[in-house]
């Protein structure tokens, strides 16, 4: 029962309810009664994407909220005319095995373009054989900057429990960057890339190669789906426009 008085809230951007990628069994029955617990405890649940809102247990509010951008921060440095080589992504220790996945593309790719450059912004990546890798350590202060010298952002991820709770946001970083984005259709990478307009949604390695691809070949494309993209970040998910509507829903509840 929650205690009187309680102004507690939940918000909620991983799918805690089961076992992270990569371990044997997805289903974990503590972890989905730690999270209805903390659901039912919680005024309000504030869910990172339309699969974590739909895994809440019926009670209490529930309000959908992305983790917004900074815009100021990730600001777009302009036309990617003219070079068509560098490959980025960014990502951390956990999320590494995700890069990996993306290896066989990666490889056929760079078979046909010598020139191809994989930058990593995060973790040093393995077994890239054949690719050329830049790493570069992630610093908060010069993450941005990493990521506006790229030509084109991946985001690779398998189709699990798991990664069906992840919101797509270094995806959004990407496109507030001016960015395109070429990305598995898989949870929020769905519903933030849109295909043929921001970037593109690949399901297979093939796929991925030919769309990074024809990103790399094609300066006038990747303007074009960058400012789309940068677009889509201003009107969906910067601070700008989801403060103010979370700010309405904590005065309506905790007034």
């Amino acid at each position: 029962r929650r205690a009187a008085g309680t102004r507690l809230v939940f918000d909620l951007d991983d799918a805690v309810m089961v076992r992270p990628s990569g371990r044997r069994f997805q289903w974990s029955f503590a972890r989905a009664v730690r999270f209805a617990r903390m659901v039912r405890i919680s005024r309000l649940y504030l869910a990172g994407n339309s699969y974590l809102a739909s895994r809440a247990p019926r009670w209490g509010a529930v309000v959908l909220r992305p983790t917004p951008v900074d815009l100021p921060r990730f600001a777009p440095r302009g036309p990617h005319a003219g070079r068509g080589r560098v490959v980025g992504w960014v990502g951390t220790a956990a999320t590494l095995p995700y890069l990996h996945g993306a290896r066989p593309a990666l490889r056929s790719l760079a078979a046909r373009r010598p020139d191809l450059v994989l930058r990593v912004i995060g973790p040093k990546p393995a077994g890239f054989e054949g690719v050329a890798v830049e790493h570069v350590p992630f610093v908060e202060e010069t993450e941005a900057a990493a990521l506006r010298d790229l030509d084109v952002g991946i985001l690779p991820l398998p189709d699990d429990p798991w990664t069906r709770g992840k919101c797509a946001f270094k995806g959004l970083l990407y496109m507030a960057c001016g960015l395109p984005v070429v990305a598995s259709p898989t949870g929020m990478n769905a519903e933030v890339v849109a295909d043929g307009e921001t970037g593109f949604l690949a399901g297979t390695d093939a796929d991925f190669a030919d769309r990074i691809e024809r990103l790399l070949d094609d300066p006038g494309l990747r303007t074009d789906f960058g400012a789309a993209g940068r677009r889509r970040v201003e009107e969906r998910y910067s601070n700008d426009v989801l403060t103010p509507k979370l700010a309405c829903v904590l005065r309506s509840l905790f007034p």
